[in-house]
């Protein structure tokens, strides 16, 4: 072959992800010049092949050799490697003179003005990074270059990240629509915006193909950032042996390597003394964490002026810990908020601090941005992707690439006064942990009273309840419901009185069924996620005009349910092979009122896909657009993860049951509900009307 014809061959291997082979064909590009310029250009390419195969001592040789003849093109590509392994500032000066020196070369300078963008985002100078990339775009699309000018999208999507827009950097990267095999430093730079999202579930599962594609094609530098990124997805998901299993594998000892090591040891409680001392080297995000986690935190609050929102976000983190007063921790945590408005931390100090103070008021306003800190924005899938898991029962559902959006988001926590003063008759309690403790805080007639209930939760209740459910016997679940109900109520009950209630559950009460409990008996109980979740619920007109009715298929009593209430009731009824998916969802967007008899399969890990088993396969939480005002689930655990969802878009009140729902019973107990919301009564009120006359099946009432 031709020199011509290795080279491009090369290129193009690269271009489709086959670096090893790319290397192995510019060896023999080199071999076969015939000129000096083309042996130049082969060993450029090949100086980049060794680079990213990690080999930089055997790149850097062969620039050299490339210099004499090209010297503007191997000092740009100097930079470029500078960049890429993360010595910006060095890349920096390199770049801008390429760029100048290339101006008639529009191709190699295009190229230069990238690493430039991306040097200069590293360097925090957005603006300039921003005006690079777009100039590098502006020239590939001259020379017909479409998908090296869809990188410069993909880049712009990076920058974005680095701001802390990373509903903004998502788009960006599905605009771009990188090819994730043959390019998958893409799939990194996606997995690195779900994290900053808060989605840690679907960055890991980037990142695992990433790291098996980079892994593959021999590109050991690649693949150990992918399984340290990984390392960081479980460090902040609580797994801090999950960080330091990613360590071991990433088998290296770059900075990063050791600060994530370091980190998640001191996360599992070991004392690091060279943690401070580590962070010295890494990049600034990293190193304020480690020092922050180190209990350093003065070394790392000046960042809280200059930088990316997650860093000025950190720095107002560690002026929080230094404060000398709560009111100034609680302004720092406010702040920092403002600028990340996911830091958990920053919401966790702020309980911490507000419970320090002993204020109420102050503690609810805090568990409520808690809350919302701890509530990631809610990732949109692509349909193509979601349709290939309902219809192939092999697919994992955590194919890489799926989310192509994240919905924006801004919630505000909801305000103290505001809530009570739409509460009025009601008493409210919204539960929350410290310290492995739980506590309530109540609101009734406008006063707010802290409450320490101590070691609590909810798995006894709802392992009795669920043997009960497959036996018969619900002597243990009874026992265990006048046990929890003692240990809460005994405390708050002379408070709340005999008030409709409002619970806003903390992690370890969301399994509840609360109307088992013996105080909670007769009473109008509703649940909700957020205290912005209830009072959005009290402001939607509630109408009963629509109704639709759904039968799914593997369920004795569903479609005799359905078809009763439908005869009951009027409206739409799905039964048999019409309750589709699509059916389903084309029937929820005119509805005011959705009641789906069906199997239900919960992801506590995942909750958006928990599902909904209908005629063609799941309807998954990822699917809901518009939901009506109204959602009835007669679903075993259909409570455990879907309202939240359902609540999230649109929905008013949702009605679900955290256990498995007897057959017999709960169609007594759904026509009883209907009636009795026919009459006027809220969901609450009418479910707790019904759960009297039928006994306690684990339904709970959502919303508002």
């Amino acid at each position: 072959m031709t020199w011509a014809a290795l080279h491009g061959e090369a290129v193009e291997l690269h271009e489709h992800g086959s670096t090893r082979r790319a290397r192995f064909t510019a060896e023999r590009a080199v071999a076969a010049a015939g000129a000096p310029e083309e042996e130049a250009e082969s060993r450029l390419a090949l100086a980049w092949f060794c680079h990213l195969l990690g080999n930089p001592d055997r790149a850097r040789a062969l620039i050299a050799a490339a210099r004499p003849v090209w010297r503007e093109r191997a000092d740009a590509l100097t930079g470029v490697l500078l960049c890429h392994d993360g010595d910006h500032a060095a890349a920096l000066p390199r770049l801008e003179a390429a760029v100048d020196a290339l101006v008639d070369r529009p191709r190699e300078a295009a190229n230069a003005l990238v690493a430039l963008g991306v040097a200069t985002t590293h360097l925090r100078r957005f603006d300039t990074a921003g005006a690079a990339l777009a100039r590098a775009q502006s020239l590939y699309s001259g020379l017909g270059e479409t998908g090296r000018a869809a990188t410069c999208t993909h880049n712009r999507g990076f920058v974005a990240a680095q701001t802390g827009d990373f509903a903004g950097a998502l788009a960006l990267y599905t605009e771009a629509g990188i090819d994730g095999r043959r390019h998958p430093d893409a799939v990194v730079d996606r997995a690195m915006a779900l994290l900053g999202a808060g989605l840690h579930r679907e960055a890991n599962a980037e990142l695992t193909r990433a790291s098996a594609l980079l892994g593959a094609t021999g590109r050991a530098p690649g693949y150990a950032d992918a399984v340290l990124t990984q390392g960081w997805c479980a460090l902040r998901a609580g797994r801090p042996s999950g960080a330091r299993a990613a360590v071991r594998l990433a088998a290296t000892s770059s900075p990063e390597a050791l600060a994530l090591d370091a980190h998640a040891r001191l996360a599992s409680g070991e004392a690091v003394p060279e943690a401070s001392t580590l962070a010295e080297g890494c990049q600034p995000v990293v190193a304020a964490r480690l020092r922050i986690a180190a209990g350093r935190p003065e070394l790392v609050a000046r960042e809280r002026f200059d930088g990316a929102p997650e860093l000025r976000a950190l720095g107002w983190l560690a002026q929080a810990r230094i404060a000398s007063t709560p009111r100034a921790a609680l302004t720092a945590c406010r702040i920092g908020l403002t600028l990340d408005p996911r830091a958990t931390e920053l919401a966790d100090t702020g309980v911490a601090v507000a419970l320090a103070t002993g204020r109420p008021r102050a503690v609810f306003r805090w568990v409520e941005r808690q809350r919302v800190a701890t509530t990631p924005p809610r990732a949109i899938w692509d349909p193509v992707a979601l349709s290939k898991l309902r219809t192939d029962s092999s697919s994992d559902w955590t194919t890489p690439c799926g989310v192509v959006a994240l919905e924006r988001h801004n919630a505000h926590p909801a305000r103290p006064e505001e809530f009570s003063e739409v509460l009025t008759d009601r008493a409210a309690l919204n539960f929350f942990l410290h310290n492995g403790r739980t506590w309530a805080v109540s609101i009734v007639d406008h006063r707010f009273r802290l409450h320490d209930l101590g070691s609590v939760n909810d798995d006894t209740v709802y392992r009795a309840f669920l043997l009960a459910a497959t036996t018969g016997d619900s002597a243990v679940a009874r026992r265990a419901a006048a046990g929890l109900d003692e240990a809460i109520f005994a405390n708050v009950g002379k408070t709340i009185g005999d008030r409709p209630l409002v619970v806003l559950p903390s992690r370890n009460l969301t399994r509840l069924p609360w109307a088992a409990l013996p105080s909670m008996r007769g009473r109008s109980v509703t649940v909700a996620p957020s205290a912005v979740h209830w009072l959005q619920a009290q402001s939607a007109t509630r109408r009963r005009m629509n109704q639709v009715w759904v039968a799914g298929p593997r369920l004795d009593h569903a479609e005799s349910e359905v078809v009763a209430l439908h005869r009951r009731h009027g409206g739409t009824l799905l039964t048999g092979q019409d309750a589709t998916v699509a059916a389903v969802l084309a029937a929820m967007a005119d509805a005011d009122t959705l009641h789906i008899a069906a199997h239900c399969a919960h992801r506590p890990d995942a909750p958006l896909f928990s599902a909904i088993e209908l005629a063609d396969g799941p309807l998954f939480g990822h699917d809901l657009l518009r939901v009506p005002d109204l959602v009835v689930l007669s679903a075993c655990e259909s409570g455990l993860d879907l309202p939240a969802a359902l609540l999230d878009r649109g929905a008013r009140s949702v009605v679900a049951s955290t256990l498995p729902v007897p057959d017999a019973r709960c169609a007594r107990l759904v026509r009883d509900l209907h009636d009795h919301l026919a009459d006027g009564l809220d969901p609450g009120a009418a479910l707790a009307a019904a759960q009297l006359a039928n006994g306690d099946l684990g339904f709970v009432a959502f919303g508002g």
